[in-house]
């Protein structure tokens, strides 16, 4: 069994505890830019020189560069149930609203009832858009992406997003990766204007975005559909309302944020 970043492996599984990735950044804190980090490569395995053939955007990103030639570069992985190791490597950014402490707290809550289910998630976030490279030329460059955001997120109207947490649900084939998905329901007018004009700037990714956007904050996914079907019609939840300031781009193959950006 796979393990997605931010997934933990539930007990009796695969691999059991030990198989948990970490993926939460250094302190808690987000830097607006990158810094150069190398990833750790056997002795046996030399780091091949860049040559014309890979100058491209992408190596603006000073952690891309120094993983050129890794397995980290290629493997995405995210925190997000749909950006996960299945999905194409052409997706290497994501944008994300985080989550208050409240509703982190509710997935805490839940998480006896969720230990029936094979894939645990223990860093929440909300996701808004992915950047694909098959709609978007500057898809995989961090500086241009920022660039093209910070007009479109300047736009909205009162500086910030409304949201609500209101009840538990389940996709029950997901896109990508195993199902079912059990996840927190999430209702925001805002969210989706901003999600449907992010789509008109950079595309929208089939089966999962535009007309077909739900948002919601994953909770578990792999398991029984039955299961899944029992804890959503059984377990309430209090709704959690918040507004969020800020935007978070995640970078799928170090598995972290790599830049916020304020909202207004």
């Amino acid at each position: 069994m796979s393990v997605s970043a931010g997934d933990a492996v539930a007990p009796g599984s695969v691999g059991g505890a030990a198989a948990s990735v970490a993926v939460d950044s250094p302190g808690g804190s987000v830097p607006d830019s990158l810094s150069s980090v190398a990833p750790t490569q056997p002795a046996s395995t030399p780091t091949p020189s860049p040559t014309a053939a890979t100058t491209s955007a992408v190596w603006q990103d000073a952690r891309a560069y120094a993983a050129f030639g890794s397995p980290v570069y290629t493997a995405a992985a995210s925190p997000d149930a749909f950006l996960s190791s299945r999905d194409p490597v052409s997706i290497v950014f994501s944008l994300n609203v985080p989550v208050p402490g409240r509703v982190r707290r509710v997935a805490g809550d839940l998480h006896p009832e969720l230990a029936r289910f094979d894939r645990l998630r223990e860093r929440h976030s909300l996701l808004l858009k992915r950047f694909d490279t098959a709609l978007d030329d500057d898809a995989d460059s961090l500086p241009r992406l920022r660039e093209r955001l910070r007009p479109l997120l300047s736009r909205q109207g009162g500086g910030g997003l409304d949201l609500r947490v209101t009840g538990l649900d389940y996709f029950e084939t997901p896109p990508h990766g195993p199902g079912p998905v059990v996840y927190l329901t999430v209702e925001s007018a805002d969210l989706r204007a901003l999600h449907h004009r992010l789509c008109g700037a950079f595309g929208a990714v089939t089966g999962m975005e535009g007309t077909e956007y739900v948002p919601h904050v994953t909770l578990a996914r792999g398991g029984r559909i039955v299961d899944a079907a029992d804890l959503a019609d059984r377990r309430a939840i209090d709704p959690v309302e918040w507004t969020a300031g800020e935007l978070r781009i995640y970078d799928s193959r170090y598995r972290e944020d790599a830049a916020r950006l304020p909202l207004g």
